[in-house]
């Protein structure tokens, strides 16, 4: 994975990715990471209710006005099970179905012309359910939509340890499919806005040294 010098230029590099333990890392990391969306074009949130409400409170404190941002089309906040059952099922991932229901939210988002950033955690409930094949399919997905419209991805895993070899394995891939980790806020100790994202061994040992 490759190094980029804060979440503007991870945003730059594409597919990023965070693995948290605390949710307050998670929205303070993710509500940087919008402001700066909204600032230079429009920001797109695929999460469970109650993250779409942290984020959106992180903004708040920042003078962010996200009821002007969504009314004017530069913010959308999208339920991840939900659109993720548009495309998958039973551990099986439908990729006609991922274009074309994933394809038309990042399209029209940029629709105007303007950058897109989008935050999502579709994966992380695929893994979280033990759905890890399904989980890095998606992965490779989003990297294929990726080459097709440029967009910048941020996703979102909670910290766990890798418990079995099969775990492991897949957690390193993980790490593969990203082009940084991106680093919290107890592990760097600076302000929430100089956060950075650091390269680290395609190791099931990064999620952890990455804090």
């Amino acid at each position: 994975m490759a190094v980029a010098p804060g979440l503007a230029g991870a945003a730059q590099r594409g597919h990023v990715v965070q693995f948290y333990a605390r949710e307050w890392e998670l929205a303070a990391c993710v509500g940087d990471y919008l402001a700066e969306a909204l600032d230079a074009g429009c920001a797109v949130v695929v999460a469970t209710p109650a993250h779409q409400l942290a984020f959106e409170s992180h903004l708040a404190g920042m003078d962010a006005d996200v009821a002007a941002a969504r009314a004017d089309g530069r913010y959308q906040a999208i339920d991840a099970a939900d659109l993720l059952r548009r495309f998958a099922g039973a551990g099986q991932v439908d990729v006609a179905s991922f274009e074309a229901e994933v394809g038309q939210v990042v399209r029209a988002a940029g629709a105007a012309g303007r950058p897109v950033r989008l935050y999502g955690e579709m994966v992380a409930l695929l893994w979280e359910a033990g759905q890890l094949n399904a989980a890095l399919e998606l992965e490779g997905l989003w990297n294929d939509l990726a080459r097709a419209i440029p967009f910048g991805l941020y996703c979102g895993y909670p910290e766990a340890p890798a418990t079995g070899a099969d775990q492991r394995a897949a957690l390193a891939e993980v790490c593969r499919l990203h082009a940084a980790v991106v680093s919290t806020p107890s592990s760097t100790g600076r302000p929430a806005r100089a956060r950075a994202t650091r390269s680290f061994p395609l190791d099931p040992d990064s999620p952890r040294e990455a804090r």
